[in-house]
């Protein structure tokens, strides 16, 4: 992708936002909600940054347009300042989130359906104070 994205940056883009809509369209006609997400990364100008930079512009300009939950991954991990590293793994192995940034990555998710029941969690799981204790009771039963 990133040779490609580098030759043809507007056509790819283009691309994914078009592709981005026909998915949120179905949805929509569907009665589903849509939870979307951008990538975190190091501010280090890798071929990686500069692939996934443009490509989580085109996520959070469509989830503003269609007016979608949108998880901004980035801008969290960016408030994790110099503990960033504690959450990626190491430079020479790769530009991927390890397990803690995963873990991380789902929890926004997650906070995302809670706050706004999207799944009516809390009527079947109990109010905020019962709900941390049913977590895994829940993460289970929506697997």
């Amino acid at each position: 992708m990133n040779l490609l994205l580098a030759q043809n940056e507007n056509t790819v883009l283009d691309w994914i936002k078009r592709d981005l809509k026909k998915i949120i369209n179905i949805c929509h006609n569907n009665g589903l909600n849509i939870i979307i997400q951008n990538y975190p990364h190091r501010k280090e100008k890798t071929t990686w940054v500069r692939t996934i930079e443009p490509v989580n512009n085109v996520i959070s300009s469509v989830a503003s347009e269609e007016k979608i939950y949108f998880v901004d991954n980035k801008l969290i991990f960016d408030l994790k300042g110099k503990k960033l590293n504690d959450y990626l793994e190491p430079i020479n192995i790769g530009e991927h989130c390890n397990s803690t940034g995963y873990q991380l990555m789902a929890k926004n998710v997650f906070d995302i359906i809670v706050k706004n029941n999207l799944f009516d969690i809390k009527s079947n799981y109990g109010n905020k104070n019962t709900f941390k204790s049913n977590y895994k009771k829940i993460i289970t039963n929506y697997m």
